[in-house]
This record gives structure tokens, sequence and C-alpha cells, in this order.
């Protein structure tokens, strides 16, 4: 089992760190938006019409930055597992499941705050909570 006590060495800038954080999350949460182009169909063309626009929702106070998406959210049997190293559920080529587990040392270690996750109604919330 993995062990958040230990400490790995990683020397970069503070302002480095939050944005590898930021990718990292970006990188989770922006493959459940749908991207949209018009596009001419030729006639007699079946279409289907999606109800529900996927969004990304950025919020930042003094305190903390949420990243919210409605993607539908994380299944809860994995929700403890997505910050451990090496842990992805993508297909092996791409995703290694370093990226959250890097985020939750830098957030924890360097900056002595927290990174959790959490779903909503809609979707996943990732909340850097900083002190």
């Amino acid at each position: 089992m993995f062990s958040w006590d230990d400490n790995p060495d990683l020397n970069i800038t503070p302002l480095v760190d939050v944005m590898l954080v930021l990718m990292a999350i970006l990188m989770v949460t922006a493959p459940t938006i749908t991207y949209q182009e018009q596009i001419d169909l030729p006639q007699g063309s079946k279409t289907i019409h999606t109800t529900k626009a996927k969004s990304l929702t950025i919020r930042m106070d003094k305190n903390s930055i949420e990243i919210e998406d409605n993607g539908g959210g994380v299944d809860e049997a994995i929700m403890e597992k997505i910050f451990e190293p090496y842990f992805t559920t993508k297909f092996q080529s791409l995703g290694t499941g370093i990226g959250l587990y890097m985020s939750k040392i830098i957030i924890t270690k360097h900056f002595n705050s927290e990174l959790e996750v959490y779903n909503s109604k809609s979707g996943a919330v990732f909340k850097i909570a900083l002190f």
C-alpha cells in the first residue's frame, strides 16, 4: 500500500508546481467535455441531438480552487484510489496514472494544503484548499 508520508524530492518553483497540478486535473476532467463544430451532413443523414452540453467550471477564491465537470462524476469504487501512483482508468497508451499522484504530493507536501475530489450532482469536483 502507498504511504503519503513518503517525501519525494522535487525541486521546482511554486508557479510551475501549480501549473503542473492544474494541467493534471484538466487532463482528467477535459475528456468529459464534448467539443462541437458545425458540419454539413449529406441530405437524408440521421442526426442525434444531445440534450445536455458538457461543461467545465473553474471557481477560485482567496483560499481555494475548484474545477468541476458535468461528466457524471467519479465512480465511488475508485474514489479513494485516484491519487495513488500508477492508477489510471485510461488505456495504457493514454495515461500513466502519475499526474494526480504528483498533484497530491505537490499540494500536500510543498504547499501544506489539501487536494481532494468529490462528486457533485452533475460531475466530479477537484478542490485545492490553500492554507
